[in-house]
């Protein structure tokens, strides 16, 4: 029985349901015709059904060599791309940021970050907006590839600490979508199991005018991304600086502000 209304389409799901077969291995027929969805039931119809076996459609093998991104990476125009970018044009660096990122690091900037003796002073160019975007993404990188040395150098030799202080410092200057993801990177670095063996000292001595930028940023945006992350990463260093939080004018009434709101992803966040 089906109802008396059913649709074509309709009736060909129930079929291959009853039957526990796809769609695509049903072939339906009426006077020898292929009945189609598109085609309208009528009284008194007689609709014959066959099943043929489907071979699994593979997927078209791809030469990656040969997509635009990789095309676009091994030629000169990333390097022109990556100029642009540097230019900090109002009108193009964020388009060729943009596009930097959707292609692999380039590898001249990735041997910056894996030196030996890194100097971070002069890799975090915060004057160059666009140029720090784009080397804290190769950070986040590193930092999800649990490569344990580079990760510790990356403490020992107080990289993480200045990256933090810098997306903290210029906190209010940098757009709340470009933050998320720097606020977001900040939380990636204090979030890796090996960061237990810092954390106490790395805490302990975070500067307080550092939380107060960030207890500010959070008063001052709407953003619920950036609000949950801003919670997530304060929640790592809340009970290593108690004294300063609760020096804070602002955080009573963020607290307050943020404790029932709708958003879930803000209320666990305050909660962490």
């Amino acid at each position: 029985r089906t109802p008396k209304d059913i649709s074509s389409n309709s009736l060909f799901t129930l079929i291959s349901y009853l039957l526990s077969e796809s769609k695509r291995s049903l072939t339906f027929s009426v006077n020898d015709q292929i009945f189609t969805k598109s085609d309208t039931i009528k009284n008194n119809m007689t609709i014959c059904v066959r099943s043929t076996k489907v071979s699994p459609m593979l997927p078209p093998l791809v030469n990656s060599s040969n997509l635009p991104s990789m095309l676009i990476y091994g030629s000169s125009l990333c390097s022109e791309i990556f100029e642009i970018m540097n230019e900090n044009n109002p009108n193009l660096s964020s388009y060729a940021y943009d596009l930097l990122t959707m292609l692999p690091s380039i590898k001249e900037e990735e041997k910056l970050a894996m030196n030996k003796n890194p100097d971070w002073e002069t890799f975090f160019q915060i004057e160059k907006p666009f140029l720090f975007l784009y080397r804290s993404n190769i950070i986040g990188n590193k930092v999800i590839s649990r490569d344990s040395e580079w990760y510790d150098k990356f403490i020992t030799t107080q990289g993480a600490s200045k990256f933090i202080n810098l997306v903290l410092n210029h906190s209010m200057k940098i757009p709340p979508q470009r933050l998320v993801r720097l606020v977001g990177i900040c939380c990636l670095i204090t979030t890796q199991n090996r960061f237990e063996i810092y954390k106490s000292t790395f805490f302990n001595d975070f500067p307080s005018d550092l939380i107060n930028r960030l207890v500010s940023v959070l008063g001052k945006n709407n953003d619920t991304s950036l609000i949950a992350t801003c919670l997530k990463f304060l929640s790592k260093l809340s009970q290593y600086q108690e004294e300063a939080l609760e020096n804070n004018k602002e955080f009573p009434i963020i607290v307050r502000g943020t404790f029932f709101h709708k958003e879930t992803q803000i209320r666990v966040s305050l909660r962490d």
